[in-house]
């Protein structure tokens, strides 16, 4: 994944001293050495969402010495390299592993989708996870609680040159982390 940034960041950094070794050591530090590494995990798990901490955000824009939308170009770059890799090196081999098991218990569609009831009943339940989880924010807002999570969150939807909007809603207060999400927009 560090293979594939590296370039990213000498191209568009403005620290000179930023030489790959010294990249490689920075990102170490911004996304951790391992992936048992709490920073690591935290990072991951907003990644294949396609979220960025914005503490994350804030630390690669001083590190690096990016523009505001250089950051955000980068951070892109950085969520799709680990998509991509999380693809190759996780869920391709699972996906493959799970197909050889059913075969190997001779597990075949109809197996899998036995009666449509069961289909049913997971649809609703779906269903009904959603609704209440937009119910939850829609009283959270109500009592003008902020959700703490979604502050710290900024989204990189569609990884494109284009920029829709880069702002931040509460620049004055130090202590509040962004909370308008990054939007990356696709070309209509």
């Amino acid at each position: 994944m560090q293979d594939d940034v590296i370039p990213i960041i000498q191209k568009w950094s403005n620290i000179p001293e930023n030489t790959p070794k010294a990249i490689s050591e920075k990102l170490n530090q911004t996304l951790g050495l391992q992936h048992d590494n709490k920073k690591f995990i935290d990072f991951s798990s907003l990644a294949l969402e396609a979220k960025i901490n914005t503490n994350i955000s804030k630390i690669s824009k001083q590190t690096f010495g990016f523009s505001e939308s250089k950051n955000i170009l980068f951070l892109a770059s950085l969520l799709d390299s680990f998509i991509i890799h999380f693809k190759e090196l996780i869920w391709i081999p699972r996906c493959n592993a799970t197909i050889a098991w059913e075969k190997t218990r001779n597990i075949g569609r109809k197996e899998k989708l036995n009666e449509s009831e069961n289909m049913d009943h997971y649809f609703k339940s779906s269903h009904q996870q959603v609704k209440h989880l937009k119910q939850d924010k829609q009283t959270l807002k109500k009592n003008n609680y902020s959700d703490l999570q979604e502050d710290q969150i900024a989204v990189l939807d569609d990884i494109s040159i284009e920029l829709d909007s880069v702002q931040s809603e509460n620049s004055l207060n130090e202590n509040h982390i962004i909370s308008k999400c990054y939007r990356v927009g696709k070309k209509a």
